[in-house]
């Protein structure tokens, strides 16, 4: 009677979380490295580059009580959000032990136990009123417009569209769980912006660009330094830095999924401040600064997609990854990921169930397992449990492990 109650229960609850809201996914963007793309396209990607607290939604779960410890087994229909202590395989048929369906409501401001995972979950409240606060504009827009024949000006991207861009990479961290104000800096702005114009004139994206004849020599230094300290774009010329910034954060063509540096430095919690710079489609945003240097033992740990990930701004083709500190070994690190709904479980490590890379590389955080899952599938509610095993920290066993919840914010 009891298990018939449950699968009624859980069954309501299902349809109830369909009928909740629909959103479609929609990619993001990278980070910067001494290297050229050859032979490649670049019209659509950045330039190659060298158990856990969370806060829960509100929304209806389903409680297991297990000798007073709150569970939900893994791979049931209907318990998104639901709160998990113990693994469902560890209960046992004991005669103590009692199973009851309890409808809740969880708090936004509540918060539920994961492991290793050193940044905030987000409720879907708070990404909007950040989302409102910090508003994104189309298009790009100039104080000075750059000029590439003679004679030579990078020009200068105007407040509002420097400002925007700022936002929408401070939404990106946000939602992460990373220090979220990022300031604009004057010279990385010039930088970057000079770097653009480099880029533009060239008509090839490279860290390492080459001085063309009618180029002052203090305006080729300028964008030379820009561009070997920022992470590169070629992409719409429209919508230059937003369509970027949604580059530089998937990172996961063929090219750059090995490391995803340019989300690495894009996320990486030691940024503090940046600037911007956009010419006739080509992007750079200024990535190799350390200012914020007293957030990086507080956000150590930093997987993406976030724990609460809103659906514009991640894709089913897109890599999952978790970037780690100095101090972490992940030679041996095993990912298992498992889809709630229907239970469905991706390994990456011993064996490969889709993409799956470990990178140590001076990209904003120096450690990172990379993996993307064969036949993801997206949609608002949708969640997956991610357990990474074999990672130590100072010579410990390190367990990282926490649950992502695809939402419509």
């Amino acid at each position: 009677m009891k298990k018939r109650f449950l699968r009624q229960g859980l069954a309501l609850l299902f349809l109830l979380s369909a009928l909740a809201g629909c959103g479609t996914a929609s990619p993001l963007p990278s980070t910067a490295e001494t290297a050229t793309q050859t032979g490649q396209s670049t019209a659509q990607r950045p330039l190659a580059q060298d158990s856990a607290p969370v806060t829960a939604l509100e929304v209806t779960v389903t409680q297991w009580r297990t000798h007073g410890k709150t569970t939900a087994p893994s791979g049931t229909a209907g318990t998104t959000g639901a709160v998990r202590t113990e693994n469902a395989a560890e209960q046992t048929s004991a005669a103590r032990e009692t199973q009851t369906a309890t409808t809740i409501r969880v708090q936004t401001t509540a918060r539920r136990e994961s492991t290793g995972v050193l940044v905030p979950l987000r409720t879907e409240e708070e990404l909007r009123d950040f989302f409102a606060a910090h508003p994104v504009l189309y298009g790009v827009g100039y104080s000075a417009v750059p000029r590439l024949g003679y004679p030579y000006s990078a020009g200068a991207l105007n407040g509002e569209t420097a400002q925007s861009a700022r936002n929408h990479l401070n939404r990106l961290r946000f939602t992460a769980g990373v220090p979220a104000e990022v300031a604009l800096n004057d010279e990385m702005n010039r930088q970057a912006q000079a770097a653009a114009a480099l880029l533009a004139k060239n008509g090839v994206l490279s860290h390492n660009p080459t001085k063309p004849w009618d180029v002052p020599q203090e305006a080729f230094d300028l964008g030379f330094a820009g561009a070997s300290a920022s992470n590169l774009a070629s992409t719409d010329a429209q919508d230059t830095l937003n369509s970027a910034l949604r580059l530089f954060l998937g990172d996961s063509d063929s090219a750059n999924i090995g490391s995803v540096a340019h989300r690495r430095w894009m996320l990486s919690p030691l940024l503090g401040q940046t600037g911007f710079g956009a010419v006739n489609g080509f992007a750079a945003m200024y990535v190799k600064d350390k200012s914020n240097a007293q957030a990086a033992s507080v956000h150590a740990v930093v997987p993406f997609p976030a724990q609460l990930m809103p659906l514009q701004y991640f894709s089913a083709d897109w890599a999952w990854s978790v970037a780690m500190d100095e101090g972490f070994d992940i030679s041996g690190a095993a990912v298992t990921l498992l889809r709630r709904a229907d239970g469905r479980t991706w390994r990456f490590g011993a064996e490969e169930d889709g993409v799956f890379y470990r990178s140590v590389k001076s990209s904003g955080q120096r450690n990172c397992v990379i993996f993307r899952p064969d036949g993801i599938t997206l949609a608002p509610g949708e969640t997956y449990d991610v357990r990474v095993d074999g990672v130590t920290k100072n010579g410990e066993a390190y367990l990282i492990a926490y649950t992502v919840v695809f939402a419509e914010v």
